[in-house]
């Protein structure tokens, strides 16, 4: 199974939150897994990198590292949305209430068939028939968004 761990877990994790617990006994069941594949766009990186609390960054950055399988380059992504009209698909998810980076999240699950893992359910987890209902609109597959438990 392919995977993309959003922020909001790893920053849970590794400095604090209010699922923190939940956080650190997820990244450490997916450390173990070996049929997990753990993909990161390389945009999350460059996001955390100009962060200025620079040991949580450099912590999150290792974590993702270390752990990632896959390095998603942005050029990459583009590559593999071929013809999807993606400027229209964010402007859409951004209509319902989704977040411009998180839209981007979905495009790149979509594209190379990952899963979304989020404590994030205001502008994805919850939002994800919705999603689902603009995805089909262009002829995409749907989309799993997870909240670890």
């Amino acid at each position: 199974m392919k995977i993309l761990i959003d922020l909001d877990i790893v920053t849970n994790a590794l400095w604090k939150g209010k699922e923190k617990e939940i956080a650190i006994r997820f990244l450490n069941k997916t450390k173990k897994e070996a049929e997990l594949e753990i993909y990161t766009p390389y945009s999350l990186l460059q996001r955390v990198l100009n962060w200025k609390y620079r040991n949580l960054a450099t912590k999150i950055f290792n974590f993702y590292s270390i752990y990632s399988d896959r390095i998603l380059s942005w050029k990459e992504i583009r590559k593999n949305l071929g013809g999807i009209n993606y400027k229209a698909v964010i402007k859409l998810l951004e209509k319902i209430g989704v977040k411009r980076e998180d839209a981007v999240l979905v495009l790149i699950a979509i594209v190379f068939e990952l899963r979304i893992e989020t404590f994030n359910r205001k502008h994805l987890h919850n939002k994800q028939n919705e999603i689902n209902e603009i995805l089909k609109k262009f002829n995409l597959k749907e989309i799993e968004i997870h909240v670890p438990t």
